[in-house]
């Protein structure tokens, strides 16, 4: 976490160096490791190559936790070019996939980008049978405070399974809401949808 949280180029290419070693691939916790990458306030182009390459290469819990972490990398690079060319590889990548544990990685990974124009992308899966997915769904529309997703969580508060409505709470109580989103939500819990 100590390198991490220095955020400095030569920081993360330790981190990178360390996690190339075989103890450290080896490691229980491999996977965690390569998260912790979303500590990284300033993360750099190296860094996100690194967790593609890692997402690419990996399977299992390593590639998830690569891909999430490449979000949260993704949303912090200065260079904006090349996090909208990563935030379009991370659509390009849920658009494409069929297996539910990488959706939910991905829908995750694009939470963490916090662009405003995933939500879309986003909302495409809150209609799912799923739970987990459309809590997923939920907690990935906490970086995006946009009218689309507003509607998205609203009617995840009618959801019938409590652990989506409590998801879409819990990102609703992220955001500034006007008096009369309060009172619809409000209107929620008070008569138990």
């Amino acid at each position: 976490d100590v390198l991490a949280n220095a955020s400095t180029p030569e920081s993360q290419k330790v981190m990178r160096e360390l996690l190339m070693t075989p103890e450290a691939r080896n490691h229980p916790v491999y996977a965690r490791l390569i998260q912790r990458f979303v500590l990284v306030g300033q993360p750099d182009s190296a860094s996100a190559g690194f967790l593609q390459e890692s997402f690419e290469r990996e399977t299992g819990d390593v590639r998830f936790g690569s891909v999430v972490a490449l979000g949260a990398v993704t949303g912090r690079l200065k260079d904006q070019e090349k996090a909208q060319e990563l935030n379009g590889y991370l659509l390009e990548q849920l658009a494409s996939s069929d297996d539910t544990d990488a959706q939910r990685a991905l829908i995750t990974s694009l939470g963490n980008a916090g662009f405003s124009n995933n939500v879309g992308a986003l909302a495409e899966y809150a209609g799912s049978d799923d739970p987990q997915m459309r809590s997923t769904v939920a907690r990935a529309l906490r970086t995006t405070d946009t009218d689309d997703a507003r509607t998205v969580l609203f009617d995840f508060l009618t959801d019938d399974h409590p652990y989506v409505q409590r998801s879409a709470l819990r990102t609703l109580s992220r955001f500034d809401l006007s008096d009369d989103a309060i009172e619809v939500l409000r209107g929620h819990i008070v008569d138990g949808d």
